[in-house]
């Protein structure tokens, strides 16, 4: 999708009218965009980007994405998909939706790759903090065979995980080019002698998140 600045507003347009065109769905209210997009700022812990966000794009993807698998899972709910349902068996259904080569599966896979990537700090709900590891947004999401969310979310807002600059100090530090494979959830400052610019780095079991401190 090109470079688009959307509003809450126009994000809910684009994705109703994107779904909607798909042949043998029914139409979708403005009542289920609303759903849609309260699940999806849910997930992403972040809500349209401005215009001068240097991530727009990838957030407008990331709520793109969780707004339509939101959607499909109604759909399924629904029983709208454009094969008969009364004449397959439940887990054929499933599969279409949620097995291996599944649409919900390749939205799940796509939204994976950013939580897991280069980019998963976007997704900590604020980058000011350091959580610890029951705090950060899971990266791998668990669901019911019916496609329902059945993830523990743990509210981000815990108290003690804002790390103070005593606490920051007392922290390892590595120096060098690459980013360093830290332990399994620990914490540590990074000095990258490339640009000369220190990260806070959290490891989540085997997953690392940083965020660049001053």
């Amino acid at each position: 999708m090109a470079t688009t600045t959307f509003t809450v507003s126009s994000l809910k347009t684009y994705v109703k009218t994107e779904m909607n065109d798909i042949d043998g769905l029914a139409d979708y209210s403005d009542s289920d965009m609303n759903n849609a997009y309260d699940d999806a700022i849910r997930e992403c812990n972040f809500e349209v980007p401005t215009s001068t966000d240097t991530y727009k794009d990838i957030k407008n993807t990331c709520l793109i994405n969780r707004m339509m698998r939101f959607l499909f899972r109604k759909a399924y709910m629904r029983h709208i998909l454009k094969f008969d349902v009364k004449e397959m068996k439940a887990n054929q259904v499933v599969n279409n939706l949620w097995g291996k080569n599944g649409i919900v599966s390749k939205l799940d896979d796509e939204f994976e790759q950013y939580k897991i990537g280069s980019y998963a700090y976007l997704f900590i709900a604020d980058v000011s903090k350091v959580f610890a590891t029951d705090s950060v947004i899971p990266s791998k999401f668990k669901y019911d065979e019916f496609g329902m969310d059945t993830t523990e979310y743990v509210d981000d807002d815990v108290e003690g995980t804002e790390l103070t600059a005593a606490e920051i100090a007392a922290l390892p530090t590595y120096s060098q080019a690459d980013e360093p494979d830290i332990p399994n959830n620990s914490q540590a400052i990074w000095h990258n002698t490339t640009n000369n610019k220190k990260y806070l780095i959290t490891d989540v079991d085997g997953a690392q998140y940083k965020v660049e401190v001053s």
